[in-house]
């Protein structure tokens, strides 16, 4: 998910950005709320369809041997929700980046390392930030089995203000 949801993302904005049609998305009749939510929800689609795909692999599991329904629903929970977030943070680094792959892997490699980051750090405020903002330390639980309240709001939030702070981004080049 890290890995492929910069190739989703990158081309949203940045790329109309670079041939100049940015200016049709940011004049259009519709809300840039209603823009970056429909730009956010296509590549959403794409990623929960290759989601999707990989259950055939647990399907066969099944067939052949067993799978417990609780661990396999909140591991997948926590991948879709960690791939969802590694999505919207993709698409708020489109609204800088001029290159198209570069800025998202980058985020996403360092949101990804930021546990290892934090235990390498001797400042106790800067490691207990890096390990607030670590997606990988969210997914945790889910790896574990363990339905995470706490990691299932933290991504949603993670989602929200990624998607808010590319509308605001948008909003400011338009009147900028």
């Amino acid at each position: 998910n890290m890995l492929l949801c910069p190739l989703l993302t990158m081309r949203l904005i940045c790329e109309e950005r670079q041939k100049r049609t940015d200016q049709l998305l940011l004049t259009a009749p519709v809300s840039l709320a209603s823009a970056v939510l429909g730009k956010y929800f296509a590549a959403a689609a794409v990623l929960l369809l290759t989601i999707l795909c990989s259950n055939l692999y647990t399907l066969i599991i099944a067939f052949y041997g067993t799978v417990y329904a609780g661990e396999w629903f909140v591991g997948y929970l926590g991948f879709t929700l960690q791939s969802l977030s590694f999505l919207a943070l993709d698409l708020l680094v489109s609204c800088f980046a001029k290159n198209q792959i570069t800025g998202g892997f980058g985020a996403n490699f360092f949101l990804w390392m930021t546990d290892l980051l934090a235990s390498n750090v001797s400042v106790s405020w800067l490691r207990d930030v890096l390990n607030f903002v670590s997606l990988y330390d969210r997914y945790e639980p889910f790896l574990l089995g363990q339905l995470s309240y706490a990691s299932v709001l933290f991504f949603i939030s993670f989602i929200i203000v990624c998607l808010a702070g590319a509308v605001r981004v948008l909003d400011a080049r338009r009147f900028g």
